[in-house]
Formats: structure tokens, sequence, C-alpha cells
């Protein structure tokens, strides 16, 4: 009898064993997938790491299930999901690798309890109100021109907290993930360095090659931009993405012509400050391309007042308009008016000196006015945009005798670049100082006595206060 019992134990064995693989086939091919739930199921936060995903023009139904045999991570998808996928993928998480796929045929994900249910884009939207990429986007850039690495150091250092910048160096390809706006911003920077790379020789005709050399080494594109000079011919031979070309180009254009002077005329005026006016004049409401800039004084500023200079420019028009506005602010005094011609370009030195500064406009034969001792300088240098702007640059100093006659120092001040129409003027404004004025009155003879004379005599003091303003005018000659 036992000889008969084993073949029964092992057909009844066997029989068990293809039922159940019959069972799982039958599974199978009701959903042409296999039987995930006979699967061990991943999680995308299960940080599962997905290598050598390659495709070419395959269906997502097809991608999802080699993520799934890769990875064990399990998805659910839609009846009505379609799309071709073109990628190629390596060392990256599952998560951040789904994200892109999908994102790039317009389609969502959600996690579930029994896996990843995969959607269209309108109906994750539908079904959860919000949309799948409201926070992050995607996008999959390959580089043509630029080099890989370099434009990875690029990005990062604009993203955001939430992004992520991936990269492939066997497809010279960057995957962006950040909000709308990093990933728009990051785009913009890749279309501006992704650039075909050319040569150019510009051959020089009023200047030398070598004095602009260092002007065109700064605008080279780093690693790409490179240049040479050829002294003998005067020429220069850039290589650099196009877009850069173009600029140095424009630089040359502009400069590359016949020397021109520049006739700059300065006018200094003084005025002594009604009482309703001793704030001086509110520059900010009446000329152009205001500015301020910082003047470190050696003394601290007087109560209501800062140290700092107001800079504009106006209009030939707008400046004889002014003039007779000023009458109202107090009473003018002009102190000195010249013409410095240069070249374009050069700067040269405009001092205001201490006698400027004071007005005598109101002082009185028997009055005498403090002396100052301190000097305003203005290093100004003039320069031709175009046809019509003109680029003043003003870089005031002032000095003290005391630095003056001990080590020369001064004390510095930020530079004003003013671009003004032709024939416009630029103002310098909010220059205040008070002036302590001294009178003596006396009798005659009788106040010159000594001892006594006191008493036939009368001294007292009074405070001005004055405001300088100063115009600057270049006028260009188009002449050599």
């Amino acid at each position: 009898m036992p000889i008969k019992i084993k073949p029964i134990i092992l057909v009844l064995t066997l029989h068990i064993l293809l039922t159940s693989w019959g069972f799982a086939q039958s599974e199978m091919d009701k959903t042409g997938q296999p039987a995930y739930d006979m699967m061990e199921r991943k999680s995308l936060s299960s940080n599962s790491i997905l290598n050598n995903l390659q495709f070419a023009g395959a269906d997502i139904n097809v991608v999802l299930e080699e993520i799934t045999a890769k990875t064990g991570v399990v998805f659910i998808p839609d009846d009505d999901i379609s799309g071709e996928v073109t990628v190629y993928l390596n060392d990256i998480y599952v998560e951040d690798a789904l994200r892109i796929i999908l994102d790039s045929i317009d389609l969502a994900y959600k996690e579930e309890p029994e896996g990843i249910r995969v959607m269209t884009a309108k109906n994750f939207k539908l079904r959860y109100g919000y949309a799948f990429n409201q926070l992050i986007h995607t996008k999959i850039i390959p580089l043509l021109h630029a080099d890989l690495d370099d434009t990875v150091i690029k990005l990062q250092e604009v993203k955001s907290s939430i992004g992520k910048i991936l990269h492939n160096n066997e497809t010279n390809t960057i995957i962006l993930m950040d909000s709308p706006n990093k990933l728009q911003e990051m785009v913009n920077i890749i279309q501006q360095i992704d650039l075909p790379i050319d040569t150019k020789v510009f051959t020089l005709h009023h200047i030398r090659a070598v004095d602009i050399e260092d002007d065109i080494q700064k605008m080279l594109t780093p690693k790409d931009g490179i240049m040479s000079i050829d002294a003998d011919k005067n020429e220069i031979v850039v290589t650099d993405t196009l877009t850069n070309i173009t600029e140095i180009e424009n630089m040359i254009e502009r400069i590359d012509q016949k020397e021109r002077n520049v006739l700059i005329k300065t006018k200094i005026i003084n005025i002594t400050l009604n009482d309703e006016y001793l704030d001086g004049v509110d520059w900010e409401g009446i000329v152009s391309n205001y500015v301020r800039i910082d003047l470190e004084d050696s003394q601290e500023p007087d109560e209501g007042q800062t140290n700092q200079l107001s800079v504009g420019s106006l209009s030939k028009e707008d400046l004889e308009v002014l003039f007779d506005a000023l009458d109202t602010v107090g009473t003018i005094n002009t102190s000195s008016e010249a013409k410095i011609e240069t070249k374009v370009e050069k700067t040269v030195q405009l001092p205001v000196k201490s006698t400027e500064i004071i007005s005598t406009a109101n002082i009185d034969e028997d009055e005498t006015a403090l002396e100052w001792d301190e000097e305003l300088k203005f290093n100004v240098s003039v320069r031709y945009l175009d046809d019509q702007i003109v680029q003043v640059k003003i870089k005031p100093r002032i000095i003290s005798a005391y630095e003056e006659s001990n080590n020369g120092g001064t004390n510095g001040m930020s530079e004003a670049v003013i671009k003004m129409e032709k024939n416009s003027t630029v103002v310098v404004g909010g220059i205040f100082k008070e002036v302590i004025v001294e009178a003596t009155r006396k009798i005659p003879l009788l106040g010159d006595l000594p001892i006594v004379g006191f008493v036939f005599r009368n001294e007292k003091e009074r405070l001005l206060k004055t405001e300088v303003i100063i115009f600057i005018t270049p006028e260009i000659s188009e002449d050599n």
C-alpha cells in the first residue's frame, strides 16, 4: 500500500502549484498587467532609486510597467491616459522621475493606499480642486552649446528652496523642477548662455586696439570667450557667443570715433535763503534724473539737513524757468562762471572755493564774513552715448585746509551718473553753509579811542544761511 500513496501525493501537490500559477496568469490576462496585489508594493516616499530608464517615443503605460519592474512601485493608470515618452534617466529618485515624465505629457498622479493613481492633469484638477503642477513645474532642456556643469552651477544660484536641478551628462540635458516663476527665470538664463560660438575680427580706425584690451576682456563670457590682438594691423579677434560679440561690436563702434572736444561750462550761484525757505530748494520735484549722493563732511550737518547733495538735469528751457523761480527763495548772487575745454571721456576737476560758497550779497560794508576753510572739488567726465544722449559722471570731494596741508587727504563721496539729452544742464544743489557775519558800528573818532572807545562802539553778529547751486553744461564739438 505505501507504494501507491506516493504518486497520489505528488500529483496532488503538482496540481495545486499549477492551479495557483494558472490563477495568477488569468488575473494578469484580465488586465494585461501583472497581478500587483501579489507583489510587495513600495511607496514614492521609500526613496527608491531608478537607474537606466531609457525610452524614445514609448507609450506611457509601457514606461510605467518598466518603473514598476525596476522599483516595485505600483501604478493604477486611468483608462483614458495616453502619451509618448522620450526620456533618459539614471540614478534618480522614482518620485522625481515620475513627476518629470508625467508633467511632460500633461499627466498627473496621486498616491493612494492601493498604489499610485495616474490620470490626466485635467482630471486631477477636477477631482482635487487644484492643479497638479500648481507649486512645481518641470522642464527638460537639452543644451546645444553651453557647458553642462557650468550651466548647472549658474542655475543652482537661482533655484528656490523647493526646486531641483538634475542633469544627464550622456544626453547633455538639464531637468528643471521648481515654482513657475523660478522655472521661467532659469529657462531665461539657459537661453542667454546656450548660444553658438562665433569669431569676428574688428579693425579699429581711430583708437589703438591695445587701449581697449582690458575693457573687452571684462566683457568676454567666462571660459568660452577669448580674444587676441594684432597690434600691427590694429585688429581685435574675438571668439564668443553671438550675443556677446554683438555687445562688443556696439561698444567698439561707440568708442572708435574721431577724438572730439567738449566744452564744459560751469556757473556757481549762492542763495541767501529767506526765512520761509531755510530748508533750501526741493530739487526732487524740479529736476529730471534726480539722485542723491552722500557727502562725508568733516562737520556734522545742521539740524534738519543731511550730508547729501542733490543732482539732476534740466533742459535749456526748464533752466530759464528755474532762474526766474529762484528769486522767490532768496537773494541770488553769481559767484563765478568758467569754461573748461577737454577731451570726451577725459576727467577734469572743477574746484568750488570757499570764497564762492560764501555769498557777499547780503553783507554790508561794515560787516565781515568769517572764513570757511573747506573746498569742494568735482571730478567731471563727459561721454557721448549717441547723437542725442550725453552721459555726465560727477564725483565730488570735499577737502579741508587742515587735510590738504598735512597729508593731502580728502573725504570721499559717491558718484552720480546722469544721462541726459544734448544741450541739457546738470544741476547740483544741497550745499548749505551758515555764515556768521560780524558787524561793528561806531561813532567816528570816538569809537577808536583806547580804553573808553568801546562805549562808542556797537559790535554784534548775525547768521546767514546759504545754499550753493552749481550748473554744469557740456557742449560737445563735432570737430577734432
